[in-house]
């Protein structure tokens, strides 16, 4: 049977630039805001777009989870590389 994937977002909160985690939800009619809503708290905040991230379902070697936009190193390659959502997928760049 398949695993449910956990499905939560983070983004920086414009009112003090710190990092919030919950759902996405983009209000169009409020002039493209763009918040994360913790449902269990009801405490919403406006984040900038272009941090958010939604989780990949992974974990790195220390537990941390992993969002679209982190960079993450090859450790064969000692290379860096961009977490991105593409094509119905999450993938590296």
């Amino acid at each position: 049977m398949k695993e449910n994937r956990e499905i939560e977002f983070r983004g920086i909160r414009l009112d003090n630039n710190e990092i919030f985690y919950g759902n996405y939800f983009h209000n169009f009619r409020k002039g493209e805001r763009h918040s994360i809503i913790d449902f269990d708290t009801n405490n919403w905040y406006e984040v900038k777009p272009e941090t958010v991230g939604q989780y990949t379902g992974l974990k790195d070697e220390n537990g941390v989870k992993v969002f679209e936009g982190d960079i993450v190193t090859n450790e064969i390659s000692k290379c860096d590389l961009l977490v991105i959502f593409e094509k119905g997928k999450f993938a590296l760049k």
